[in-house]
């Protein structure tokens, strides 16, 4: 039961799982402890990563409410745009040292870069740069618009 809150959680978040399982003895100097272990999958790393999500992707969850509260503080990535969405974002350009804030449409390439959508160019190569917001992919609105 407490496995299916869990997931029930990250689903609620957009969080995708390689795996997820409760391990009963934990390997740790002076002691076996029991816990549960998370593997996320390599697209929600990338995208924890992109938001600027700093905190840890190995939580030390002892029991269900301690791993509840580390979803709790995850990001909702629940409309996290898929590569070759587009979607419209707020961030920070650092490339001139002045940390100036702009909006575009932005998109994931292949390689799971964020891009810009009219260029193509990467949007976080500067040491600076930073996502600050993203809404959900326009690629829906536009296939669905009817004249």
């Amino acid at each position: 039961m407490s496995k299916v809150r869990i997931e029930k959680a990250l689903m609620k978040k957009g969080i995708a799982t390689e795996e997820l399982h409760f391990e009963r003895s934990i390997p740790v100097p002076e002691e076996t402890v029991f816990g549960w272990e998370i593997e996320l999958t390599e697209e929600t790393e990338l995208a924890l990563y992109l938001v600027g999500y700093k905190g840890s992707l190995d939580p030390d969850a002892r029991n269900t409410t301690d791993m509840l509260n580390w979803i709790e503080n995850l990001p909702d990535l629940s409309y996290w745009p898929k590569p070759g969405e587009i979607f419209p974002v707020r961030m920070i350009d650092n490339s001139m040292g002045d940390r100036t804030q702009f909006i575009t449409l932005a998109c994931i390439d292949n390689t799971g870069c964020l891009t810009d959508y009219e260029t193509g160019k990467g949007l976080l190569v500067y040491e600076g740069n930073q996502l600050l917001e993203w809404w959900p992919p326009l690629t829906d609105r536009f296939s669905k618009a009817t004249y």
